[in-house]
């Protein structure tokens, strides 16, 4: 979950232990840009 938080670019999920449940919390704010890859790339100059 981390490593794919990551390629994304955002931030490290949250963990949170809350009594007898855990809790992920995912930003969906962007850090920085995605991880693209030469197929990301391609798809990414058509589609614009």
């Amino acid at each position: 979950m981390t490593a794919a938080c990551q390629e994304a670019g955002l931030a490290a999920p949250k963990l949170e232990e809350i009594g007898m449940h855990f809790r992920v919390t995912i930003s969906s704010a962007r850090v920085r840009q995605p991880h693209t890859d030469e197929t990301d790339r391609r798809i990414l100059a058509v589609s614009i």
